[in-house]
């Protein structure tokens, strides 16, 4: 081998090592979501992908792929499932079965955004069960009641939660 060859292989040896060595000592591991959003020109269910930062932490990493599936989609063709800043009351994981609850304003919320109240929770479910391995089910509440234990859908006041009226 020439002197040339000699000194190109061991400055590719070496760029290969370091660039191991230091992708091996980051911590900052990332991971593809894939995220089913309602689209807003047909009736159809399209795919959105994000990547969100691994932890070993199973609990906050559920936590961070439900936040980011309420920030909603990053397409404007695609339907926000809730308000921008729209936050849940509970969420947490019980051997395979992640528990959700979400406030009583989602209900008065997706009658007028276009989305189904029952649409949101199969999109959710769909969602944490695509994304979240260590679970089998979701279940959902609705400021702790049961949906589907209490009154109908039909029954839960909408529009403005005043007593008043």
């Amino acid at each position: 081998m020439s002197r040339k060859n000699i000194i190109s292989t061991v400055i590719l040896g070496t760029c290969f090592v370091l660039s191991l060595t230091l992708f091996l000592i980051n911590q900052n591991r990332y991971t593809k979501i894939s995220f089913m959003f309602n689209y807003e020109l047909e009736d159809k269910i399209v795919y959105e992908d994000r990547y969100i930062r691994l932890n070993g932490d199973k609990l906050n990493q559920a936590k961070m792929i439900l936040d980011e599936l309420f920030l909603g989609p990053m397409s404007v063709f695609n339907k926000k499932i809730f308000n921008y800043g729209y936050k849940y009351n509970k969420f947490y994981i019980n051997r395979k079965t992640a528990y959700l609850d979400l406030p009583l304003s989602t209900v008065t919320y997706t009658e007028n955004s276009g989305i189904v109240l029952e649409d949101a929770i199969n999109l959710i479910k769909k969602n944490l069960l695509r994304n979240i391995s260590s679970i089998n089910e979701v279940i959902i509440t609705v400021d702790g009641n049961l949906l589907g234990a209490g009154p109908s859908l039909s029954q839960l006041p909408t529009g403005d939660l005043d007593e008043k009226k």
